[in-house]
């Protein structure tokens, strides 16, 4: 998803603490770029394949080009976008990296429901409608109240407020 810079001090035990500054917002190298399966690897056959028609009042163009796609990555873990024009809107695909589900929500400036298409074990856009409600039960944090703790064993953790506060992944 996104990627934020962290600025950590490290502890007389080798370990190394600190808050989120701000968004990486530069060029990653060629090698460090995902490479997404194409779409077919996902859908082989027919659109919208076993995808029944749901709805969402939740739209996706609340995380374009913002660091709560930060969120997305840490609360939802495998997964990545794309987004692409359609009629008067955009349809977004989420994936999982495992080639196993995937998800489209057709966003339609100014609708009050918008269409979800899911398909595949993991049901994405349920568990990112599970991280938006996170978010907002939490008083809508910015990316300044996260932080990043790495153990002196290499164990990442990263938390809302104080290291004491860890955010963890939706548990499937």
């Amino acid at each position: 998803m996104v990627g934020a810079i962290a600025r950590l001090v490290v502890g007389g035990d080798g370990s190394a603490s600190g808050a989120f500054t701000r968004s990486s917002a530069f060029m990653r190298l060629r090698r460090q770029r995902y490479r997404a399966p194409s779409v077919d690897d996902y859908l082989p056959g027919e659109w919208p394949g076993d995808a029944p028609r749901e709805s969402t009042s939740l739209d996706p163009e609340t995380f374009r080009g913002s660091w709560l796609t930060f969120l997305l990555g840490l609360l939802v873990p495998d997964l990545y976008y794309r987004r692409s024009p359609e009629g008067g809107g955009w349809t977004w695909w989420f994936f999982d990296t495992g080639v196993t589900s995937w998800t489209t929500v057709d966003s339609v400036r100014g609708a009050e429901s918008l269409e979800v298409r899911q398909s595949g074990p993991r049901r994405l856009w349920d568990e990112i409608e599970a991280a938006h409600r996170w978010w907002v039960a939490r008083d809508r944090p910015g990316l300044e109240r996260f932080g990043l703790t790495v153990t002196a064993d290499d164990e990442h953790r990263v938390w809302l407020d104080n290291p004491r506060r860890r955010v963890q992944p939706r548990q499937r």
